[in-house]
C-alpha cells in the first residue's frame, strides 16, 4: 500500500521518500522510480541524509502502532 500511495503522490509532483529498515521491502518502490532511504527514518543519520524540509507531511504506515506515532 505505502508503495502504491508513493507513486502515486509523487506522479501529483508531491514530494516523496519511502523509508524502511528492511532492503527488500524498499526494491518495489526503487522500481517504480520513488526515492526510498535503506534505514530508521528516526535514527540520526536520517536526520542528516534526509532533506526532511522537502515534505509538508508524514505518513507512517508501518504495522507498529508505536512506531507510526514516534514518527509523526
Amino acid at each position: 500500500m505505502g508503495t502504491q500511495l508513493g507513486a502515486l503522490l509523487r506522479d501529483l509532483d508531491v514530494p516523496v521518500v519511502i523509508s524502511d529498515t528492511n532492503h527488500r521491502n524498499l526494491r518495489s518502490a526503487r522500481d517504480l522510480g520513488v526515492s526510498v532511504f535503506y534505514g530508521d527514518v528516526l535514527s540520526e543519520a536520517a536526520e542528516h541524509m534526509l532533506e526532511l524540509h522537502r515534505y509538508d507531511y508524514t505518513i507512517a504506515l508501518s504495522e507498529n502502532e508505536a512506531y507510526n506515532t514516534l514518527v509523526t
